[in-house]
């Protein structure tokens, strides 16, 4: 996931935190209401701590920084992020940074501080005194933050080399041009530097990355060592070996598990793996050692999957560990704790078949089992893998019915199941299942009034579905799931402020240039049914979407990609009209005003005929045209009457245009206007005065009315007053087929 998610969750976890402070000023900490925001609040640093071992908001000349990065005006102008901001500044805390690890009763105990005045905190003693006594450990106070930097800004002092482009050059991203490896050479006989500089590197990577997940920050780190491994002399290897392994050491276990299986033993002449199993605490020890067993030998649920490609790098890792002067030493606790796994296992498969076999019997106990629940989605997932395919939809489907269980406890947890069951299946690509369960699942929301503390996290999973099927471009199949978003987040739907606030979040994220533009490269098709699709799902994305093609439309340099907006614009828009007319309030360029005027003409109302009357008096002839053809075509009775009016005064070229769009519509209401023109002399002296006449002929016979056969005789004959206009043979004949079109088409009504 991009850097722009990781922060746009960050700021979802900053909306649920304020409703959570503020509950808590409220309600009393044992209440319901307390529990689950607290829980919701849980649920945003979970996913977040999926995706990044660190989430660190800081203050920065009265601006929030999140990931290091600092926010969009946009963001910044959230009343959520603005008091987030101010309760920083009024506890005076510069940053606060969570980590994983991150335990519940932390978070409410942090949660319930932070809701209280600045001053009752500083007679216990400050923030980091209650902390302490709070024991909250994974939420650390003013810790130094990495921001994004200058190009010539240095975090290392006394180097010459800049930082950027050491990292760069260590992690494969740039070639040697911008290093000095003499220098470079030398830097590494300093083990404070060696230990900033990887240090440094792992936080390069999680500012580029977002936070990064554990097997990609490994996978850095490994490109750090090899490159260090590279310009280090053998001689100073082991000394090397020595100072990254200590940092190693320090690491998550989930990082560390992932380095040990990227061959370490090949890397600083073996020694590293070597330095790091020897200086891991005994719980890191124990954690990864038991982690590796049960992954090369797997029991219960995990004995469905395919034999990890791994497996014999695991083996040799998990052999060389125990090998060690501190697996010798663990050696008898692991195995017995393995034995005890072991056991506990075959115990725990018993009772997860037996609750299994109770759910499809449509027994609802085994939803209130907390334990059974958290196995659920893993043991749907292995019921899929063993092709025991309707046995898991049976499962599915029962926890569908326990959501109308009077037993709330009992439908919070069911759909808890199947949130987390989403994601596991959405894991594994099943995306013909997911789709079964939203068909299922969206009806249920759209009948539903009940605020649940796992919102959220269903929420999360059906736009990972959404957005799926749209990069599949699967287009039709996501629409039941926008609709019903769409329908919340326009305050159709009776929903709690926060699933609304949560609606139109997921549809601004679905909404993005990338994803839109995805929408209207599968427009190029002659398929008439895919492309009311594909407009229709657009459509269902409501104002963002629209906000995002009138953005595209302003910037796009391809001609068909403009047609495509606004093909789907003059097809959507009336629904977001507001949105096109706010961008005509500013200052834009003629090419993109002409685009907007051609869509409200398509899409507007007579409310609109003001806007379009601004721009008759535009510079550019194009942008005159187009918005004198949409007064035509949507001001009904008051636009056309202006427009007869002001028709004999404007430019002739733009007459033309508009005499022929008053023909094609068949306007009978201007037949007099157009008699009064043709028989005026106002054209002698136009170099298009012929075009002219013969386009107000030819609007004429289109029009049909008999009213102006006289006239048009008069033109053919040269009879009358008109003797003393001449008119020119082309335009005569445009008369002559005028009369004709009239007669024929009065002759056709008399006989139907």
């Amino acid at each position: 996931m991009n850097n722009s998610n990781i922060v746009a969750d960050a700021i979802g976890a900053i909306v649920v935190m304020n409703t959570a402070i503020t509950n808590m000023r409220l309600y009393p900490a044992t209440s319901a209401m307390i529990k689950n925001t607290v829980d919701r609040v849980n649920q945003s640093f979970v996913r977040l701590f999926e995706l990044c071992d660190t989430v660190p908001f800081a203050e920065s000349e009265k601006q929030l920084l999140v990931c290091g990065q600092p926010l969009a005006e946009a963001e910044m102008k959230k009343p959520q992020v603005v008091s987030f901001l101010e309760m920083l500044l009024n506890f005076g805390i510069k940053s606060v940074e969570f980590q994983k690890g991150l335990e519940t009763n932390e978070l409410s105990a942090f949660l319930e501080i932070m809701g209280q005045k600045p001053k009752e905190i500083e007679t216990r003693g400050g923030l980091k005194q209650v902390f302490h006594q709070s024991h909250i450990q994974h939420i650390l106070l003013d810790q130094k933050v990495y921001i994004a930097l200058d190009k010539d800004k240095q975090l290392l002092s006394g180097v010459k080399i800049k930082d950027q482009d050491i990292v760069r050059y260590l992690t494969g991203q740039s070639d040697s041009d911008a290093i000095d490896l003499k220098e470079l050479h030398k830097l590494t006989q300093d083990p404070d530097w060696v230990t900033q500089i990887f240090k440094l590197g792992i936080q390069h990577h999680k500012e580029e990355k977002g936070g990064g997940i554990a097997g990609n920050i490994s996978e850095t780190a490994l490109k750090l060592i090899d490159s260090l491994d590279a310009i280090t002399d053998k001689a100073d290897r082991k000394k090397m070996s020595e100072t990254i392994s200590s940092t190693i050491a320090d690491m998550d276990e989930n990082i560390i598990g992932k380095l040990l299986l990227q061959k370490l033993d090949r890397v600083l002449d073996g020694e590293l793996i070597t330095h790091v199993i020897a200086k891991l605490d005994d719980e890191k020890f124990k954690a990864l050692a038991l982690r590796m067993k049960q992954i090369v030998e797997p029991s219960g649920l995990e004995k469905g999957d395919a034999k990890n490609q791994k497996s014999d790098l695991i083996s040799r890792t998990y052999n060389m560990m125990m090998a060690s002067e501190t697996g010798k030493r663990l050696e008898q606790s692991i195995q017995e704790n393995l034995e005890q796994e072991k056991k506990q296992s075959k115990e725990w498969f018993s009772h997860l078949k037996s609750g299994l076999s109770a759910i499809l019997k449509g027994e609802k106990e085994p939803f209130l089992d907390e334990d059974l629940m958290k196995k659920l989605p893993t043991a749907v997932d292995q019921l899929y893998v063993n092709k025991k395919n309707n046995t898991a939809e049976a499962i599915i489907d029962n926890a569908f019915i326990a959501l109308s269980d009077k037993n709330a406890d009992v439908c919070h947890a069911a759909l808890k199941s199947i949130a987390e069951t989403m994601g596991k299946m959405y894991e594994k690509n099943r995306l013909d299942d997911l789709l079964r369960i939203s068909n299922k699942l969206v009806p249920w929301i759209k009948s539903t009034s009940q605020l649940s503390p796992y919102d959220e996290l269903l929420y999360t999973q059906l736009k990972n579905l959404t957005k799926k099927l749209i990069h599949e471009t699967r287009f039709s199949d996501c629409n039941h799931i926008l609709e019903t978003l769409n329908l919340i987040a326009s305050g159709r739907l009776q929903k709690s402020t926060a699933t609304l606030t949560l609606s139109g979040k997921i549809l601004e994220e679905i909404s993005a240039q990338p994803v839109i533009k995805k929408f209207l490269a599968n427009l190029k098709t002659d398929d008439k049914k895919r492309k009311k699709q594909i407009t229709f799902s657009l459509a269902t994305l409501g104002s963002p979407a629209v906000e995002t093609l009138l953005d595209i439309l302003k910037d796009s340099a391809d001609a068909y990609e403009r047609g495509d907006i606004i093909y789907v614009l003059s097809k959507i828009g009336h629904l977001e009209i507001s949105a096109i007319t706010d961008r005509l309030n500013i200052d834009q360029p003629w090419y993109y005003i002409r685009n907007l005027t051609l869509i409200i003409g398509r899409v507007g109302t007579r409310d609109h005929l003001p806007v379009l009357k601004r721009y008759l008096g535009h510079a550019d002839y194009r942008v005159k045209e187009e918005a004198l053809t949409g007064i035509l075509t949507i001001g009904g009775v008051e636009g056309r009457q202006y427009l007869f009016s002001i028709l004999p005064s404007i430019e002739d070229p733009l007459k033309i245009k508009i005499i022929s769009k008053i023909g094609e519509l068949k306007i009978t209401e201007a037949t007099p206007v157009l008699l009064k023109m043709i028989q005026s002399k106002s054209f002698t002296g136009s170099v298009l005065k012929d075009e002219i006449e013969i386009k107000i002929c030819q609007a004429l016979g289109r029009i049909g009315s008999l009213e102006a056969v006289p006239a048009l005789n008069e033109i053919v004959e040269q009879k009358g007053l008109l003797q003393r206009k001449a008119h020119n043979e082309p335009v005569k004949a445009a008369a002559k087929k005028a009369i004709e079109a009239i007669v024929n088409e009065d002759s056709e009504k008399k006989i139907a």
